[in-house]
């Protein structure tokens, strides 16, 4: 049997409701845009050039 993770995420209020958050890393870039705003709202692509074509 394996214990599942409880994730920890902080409510924080919301500033700019048309601003989106960019997460960029080494290998991948994911944006969130607000929940409602699209039906997917996290998206990731990868941070290679031959990824952004």
């Amino acid at each position: 049997m394996t214990k599942s993770k409880k994730l920890n995420v902080a409510k924080m209020p919301l500033v700019h409701p048309n601003a989106a958050g960019i997460d960029v890393g080494d290998t991948i870039h994911a944006v969130e845009v607000p929940e409602g705003r699209d039906e997917q709202f996290v998206k990731s692509f990868g941070a290679m050039t031959c990824d952004l074509f």
